[in-house]
Parts: structure tokens; C-alpha cells; sequence
């Protein structure tokens, strides 16, 4: 299949957005000057189902172009015109001509429109109402003027952190405890080494270095890159959502957010979240920790032991490596970065019926040279297994460099849907992670974590890859955003299952695969300050409710206050969750919840593989076409009754935390 070719040029973008913006212009305008009466599915509900897959197409490849392009006027003209074009979309959104024709169309309807064109028309009546249709003139203005400004913050919000240059330089004596390996490659600059605020550096600093000061520096400058002028768009952001709430009814952001979502009431939320915490342990973990900063610094006993922010992860580590004997630079050996994507697109063949197929790329050809934006990026081919039939492409870039997103998330570059004609847009998504990069001694190693990160980041793709819906506003990933989560965390379950283990793993010297006995030093270990664990991920999601839940918020103050409640430990003096908390400024705003809420299902879902299969192609046929296949185009709820055959419930999820009662 024909692939899609990455050389634009700044003045490409610009002109290939003022074309799409010219199109769908077209297309509202018509669908406006139509009377009562002569709207059918083709000029009204088929147009706009087309003008969205055009411009989504167009939409999604300027977001990857925005975040991971190497030349920096790509990535700048393409914020620009993600901008634009957001900007643009939300005036078609609010016009009040398109709005009564398309209810015009629903009062007079004819024809039989099938389940999923059904849905469509009953979410754009919907999805403008809640653009402010039925308001008046006034305040529609007012709250399109407020959504535009929104848009804005959250580009600048992401770019400050992308383009984050921050260097911090440190003696050898201050790095003591990393690996030799890691100092070794890093730059050096005035006779120090120097240290970035991105991912393969951070972490191994907060979780081996045994300098408490430098870990301390560290965990403060990483959380305050664009302290000042991110604090400031996080906070204006968050009174701007909670004034358009407002303006449609709603008490607070957090309740018009929740209104179309599974979960549906803040209440419901905030019950889930606060009935998680009470049944979770903290200080008896928090004890043990205490405990081993006690002997390794030698604090005498009448001397009260605190666990600082910049001591959780170290001392974690500490824990694993002396009472469980797991070691990250141990266990990272047996998963060179080539061999767990190996193993990985083996087990997704296995499960889900698919083959994967790596593009070859001459990057001494032109032509080749552009299937893929870096010479780094993979390109894969999916095929069904069993009928041959082309399913779509991936990319996975893997390693961090300058201006690239700074985390790991799957892209969805183009969504599967029908065209017009009736043949299909096939997907193509990305893989986007900042794994360490391979040397010219040693390919690129992952800890457990970043395998468990691996895992859950493709589970997104198969999300997005092996969706069949007709129409582009259900495909994929398009589902309720507390849902969105659950198949790439049941996917992460593979990760710990000894069968898997071994076809991810093989040691990069000896090509020995994991042995059993580490396997089940990690296994034993899984739980390790589990409660801590969850704790933090319940204090990211209090907060996110919280600040949605008031007109304004003082988030330094409700930082420290949360942080301190929930986790038990002080957030570090001098910093706050509003300058670098970018899922609040993209879609889990209020949403943030969604992570556990997922979990719960995607162990549910987990468990018919370990009943009847851990790699069971007649389960995994079924997860295909009941839930991955299936996108938004029904309820979610309706999906996991079909695929578990009963309702949902905790009970996995609570045994993994707890075990069996």
C-alpha cells in the first residue's frame, strides 16, 4: 500500500490548510442556504460526514508534524495552523445557520438511516448544543471568544515544555549511584557532566542517584520548566472552562465535561476516587521507606526520618534492589529495545489475528527517504492473518531529541472510516516514546517500566488500527474518554505473564532469555508500594476534579494541600502541578480520573485471557471485533457486556492490588 510522504515545507502547510479551511467553508455554507425540506442524507449528513474526514486527516498530520518534527519551522508553522485551524472549527461549530439546518433535516427525515449514521446525527445535534446554539447571540460570541483563547494556551502550554532547553551541570561525586554507562554518555560541558530535563535522564537520577542534593535539583528544575508562563495559562484556562460552563448551565467545568462521559456526575467521580483511597495502605509503606533512609544515611533514632518528594523513587528503588533483589540495570539487559518489539508484534499477531510487516527504507534514495519524517522512525504494514486483506500502517519513533514531544502517546494520523465511494480510508497511527538511545557499545536497553509503557502505548494503536466503523467520528480511539484507556492498560498485563516474558526478553550479550528466577523476584515485587503508587495517581486526579470544580484555584496552595492528604508526602517547596500537568490542558481536562476507572475494566477484560488463554486467538479475535473494531460507534458499556458476558466489576482490580481475599 501507497505510503504517505513527510517532506513538507513551512509554505506546504500553510497553503494545505487555507485549502482545507476554503472546503470545509464551502461545505457549512451550502448546508446553511438550504431550505426546509430540501435536505436529504447526501447534501446534509453525508456532507459533513465527509468534511470531517477531510479535515481531520488534514488535522492530525499537522498535531504529529507540531510534535515531533526534526526541522523547527515545520514544527512552528504547523502550531500555527493547528491554531487556525482550531480556531476556525470552533466559528463552524457555533453557526447558528448549520445548526437549524441539520435539525431542519432531523424533523423532516425520510430515509432510514442505519445504527451508526443514526448516532452521528443525534451527536452533532448534541455536540451544538453544547457549542451554546441555544443561547443567544450574546453570549454565543462570548464563549466561541473564550473556547479560541483556550486553544491558544494549550498550544503555547505544550510547546513551552517541548522546546524545553534547560541544562543542569554536576561533578562526577554528585552522580554517584548511576550507571557508568549513563555518565559515560553524557555531554560534558566546563569539565562537568550535563544533564537535560528529559525523560532517560531524570528518572535514573531520581531513582539511583545517591546524592539527595542533586536528586533535589533535579525533581525541582523538572518541575519547573515554564513555571511562570505555564502556571499563568493552566490557570486562565482553567477560569475560562469553568465561565463557558457557566454560560451553558452548568454549575462547573467538571459537571459539563462529565455529562456525555461513562461516569456522567462529578459525585461519581469523586466517590470512586475517595473509596479507592480508603481501602489503599500509604503509611505502613511509607514506614518501610522511612526505615531504609534511616540505615543507609544512619540517622540516629531519637531523629525524626522524612520521605522528601525527591527520596519516594530512590528509595523505591532501594527497596526492590535489597528485599526483592530486583535491579533495573539487571533487568534491562534482557530487553534491548529490538527484541521487546519483536516479541511484542509477535504476541499482538498471535492474539488478535494480525501480521506485522516492517517497511525496508533506503534513506539513500529521495523517495524512500520521505516514507518517514526521521531517519529513526520504523514504518510497519498490518495484514489480517487469516484473510490477507490490508489493514494499515504504523510508525513507532522511539528516542528523544530536540523539539520532539517530551512523554510516550500513541498519534492517530489517519482514522479508518469509509469514503463516499465505499471504499476505506485504511488507519495509520504513531508510536511516540523518548527511550535511551543505542550506542556504538550497546543497542538501547528498557527497564521493566518502559516495556510496561511499550505495551500500553501499542495497545492504543491497535485501538486505532483495527477499528472497522463506516463513519471517521467513531474510529479508533473515539469513544468515551473514560473508556479511551482500557484496552492500551489491559494490554500492559502481557508484561508480567511469564510466557510473555520470554519471547520480549533475551540478554543483549549472552542472548539468554529472562530467567525464571528474576522473573519471579519481579512478580513478588509487582506490588511493591503499590498503595503509594495509587496514591499518586489518585492525587492527580483529585486535583484535576478539584480545580474543575471552582471558579478559580490557587493551584500552588491546592498542590501542597492534596499532594500531602493523599500521598502523604510534601510536594517539593516551590512547585505545583499547573506548569507541567499537560493532560489537563489537552482532553482528560476533569478526566484525569479516567486512568483508574479504565483500569478497573481493562482487568476485568484481562481476566478471560488468563482464564482460557493468555495468548488465546479465539479471545483475542473476540476483544477484536467485540471492542477494538467496534470505536465509539456504541456505548461502552454495551461493549464490555458483550465481550465479558456479564456486567462489569472491580473484583480483578482489587485482587491485583490486594491479591485474593
Amino acid at each position: 500500500m501507497e505510503c504517505l510522504k513527510w517532506n513538507y515545507t513551512p509554505e506546504q502547510i500553510t497553503t494545505k490548510t487555507d485549502e482545507i479551511i476554503a472546503k470545509s467553508q464551502k461545505t457549512y455554507d451550502e448546508i446553511a442556504k438550504l431550505k426546509k425540506g430540501e435536505n436529504t442524507y447526501t447534501n446534509t449528513l453525508l456532507a459533513l460526514i465527509e468534511e470531517e474526514r477531510e479535515s481531520s486527516n488534514w488535522e492530525c498530520i499537522v498535531g504529529l508534524l507540531s510534535e515531533t518534527y526534526p526541522d523547527a519551522k515545520v514544527r512552528d508553522t504547523s502550531r500555527e495552523a493547528d491554531e487556525k485551524l482550531s480556531k476556525f472549527f470552533i466559528d463552524m461549530s457555533m453557526r447558528e445557520d448549520v445548526f437549524i439546518s441539520v435539525k431542519n433535516y432531523q424533523e423532516t427525515l425520510t430515509e432510514e438511516l442505519d445504527h451508526e449514521q443514526k448516532r452521528f446525527l443525534e451527536r452533532l445535534i448534541r455536540d451544538f448544543k453544547r457549542n451554546g446554539l441555544d443561547l443567544e447571540k450574546e453570549k454565543r460570541e462570548e464563549m466561541k471568544s473564550k473556547k479560541k483563547k483556550i486553544t491558544e494556551n494549550s498550544i503555547k502550554y505544550s510547546k513551552n515544555l517541548n522546546e524545553d532547553k534547560t541544562k543542569l551541570l554536576f561533578d562526577k561525586q554528585e552522580l554517584e549511584g548511576l550507571n557508568e554507562d549513563l555518565i559515560n554518555d553524557l555531554e560534558k560541558q566546563e569539565e562537568k557532566y550535563v544533564i537535560t530535563l528529559k525523560y532517560p535522564h531524570v528518572f535514573p537520577i531520581l531513582e539511583k542517584c545517591k546524592v539527595g542534593n542533586t536528586r533535589k535539583k533535579v525533581l525541582f528544575e523538572f518541575n519547573s520548566r515554564s513555571k511562570e508562563e505555564n502556571t499563568k495559562l493552566f490557570e486562565e484556562t482553567l477560569e475560562l472552562r469553568h465561565q463557558i460552563a457557566n454560560l451553558l448551565g452548568f454549575k462547573t467545568h467538571a459537571e459539563f465535561a462529565l455529562d456525555i462521559r461513562m461516569a456522567k456526575k462529578p459525585e461519581t467521580v469523586m466517590n470512586f476516587l475517595n473509596s479507592l483511597c480508603e481501602k489503599l495502605p500509604g503509611e505502613s509503606e511509607l514506614e518501610v521507606l522511612r526505615k531504609l533512609k534511616r540505615e543507609e544515611l544512619k540517622i540516629p533514632d531519637d531523629q525524626e526520618v522524612v520521605i522528601e518528594d525527591w527520596d519516594f523513587r530512590y528509595y523505591h528503588k532501594l527497596l526492590l534492589e535489597t528485599k526483592y533483589q530486583v535491579d533495573d540495570n539487571v533487568i534491562s539487559q534482557y530487553f534491548p529495545l529490538e527484541k521487546v518489539i519483536e516479541g511484542m508484534l509477535e504476541i499482538f499477531q498471535q492474539v488478535l489475528g494480525l501480521d506485522f510487516k516492517q517497511v525496508a527504507i533506503d534513506f539513500n534514495n529521495p523517495e524512500e527517504k520521505m516514507k518517514v519524517w526521521h531517519e529513526e522512525v520504523k514504518l510497519f504494514e498490518i495484514y489480517d492473518s487469516e484473510k490477507k486483506d490490508f489493514v494499515g500502517h504504523f510508525y513507532l519513533d522511539l528516542f528523544p531529541r530536540e523539539g520532539k514531544y517530551g512523554h510516550a502517546a500513541e498519534f492517530s494520523i489517519r482514522h479508518s472510516c469509509k469514503k463516499p465511494d465505499g471504499t476505506r480510508q485504511y488507519p495509520i497511527a504513531a508510536m511516540i516514546c523518548n527511550f535511551t538511545k543505542p550506542t556504538k557499545d550497546k543497542p538501547s536497553l528498557l527497564k521493566h517500566s518502559e516495556v510496561k509503557t511499550m505495551f500500553h502505548e501499542f495497545g492504543h494503536l491497535m485501538h486505532e488500527l483495527c477499528s472497522t466503523v463506516d463513519i471517521i467520528r467513531f474510529s479508533g480511539t473515539r469513544v468515551d474518554l473514560d473508556f479511551v484507556e482500557t484496552p492500551s492498560q489491559m494490554c500492559e498485563n502481557w508484561v508480567w505473564q511469564e510466557d510473555s516474558l520470554k519471547k520480549i526478553s533475551l540478554h543483549y550479550k549472552s542472548n539468554d532469555p529472562l530467567p525464571i528466577e528474576l522473573i519471579q523476584k519481579m512478580t513478588n515485587a509487582k506490588n511493591v508500594d503499590a498503595g503509594l503508587f495509587y496514591r499518586r495517581q489518585l492525587f492527580f486526579g483529585i486535583f484535576d476534579q478539584n480545580v474543575h470544580s471552582q471558579e478559580k484555584s490557587d493551584t500552588y496552595k491546592l498542590t501542597r494541600e492534596i499532594r500531602k492528604k493523599i500521598c502523604l508526602i510534601e510536594q517539593i517547596e516551590g512547585t505545583t502541578l499547573a506548569n507541567t500537568f499537560g493532560h489537563l490542558m489537552s482532553m482528560y481536562h476533569a478526566g484525569y480520573y479516567s486512568y483508574l476507572w479504565s483500569e478497573v475494566f481493562s482487568l476485568d477484560i484481562f481476566q478471560r485471557f488468563k482464564k482460557e488463554g493468555l495468548l488465546s486467538s479465539v479471545v483475542g479475535k473476540q476483544l477484536r471485533q467485540t471492542i477494538l473494531s467496534q470505536g465509539g460507534k456504541r456505548d461502552a458499556m454495551e461493549l464490555l457486556k458483550e465481550f465479558l458476558g456479564r456486567e462489569p466489576n472491580e473484583e480483578a482490580f482489587l485482587e491485583s492490588i490486594f491479591g485474593k481475599k
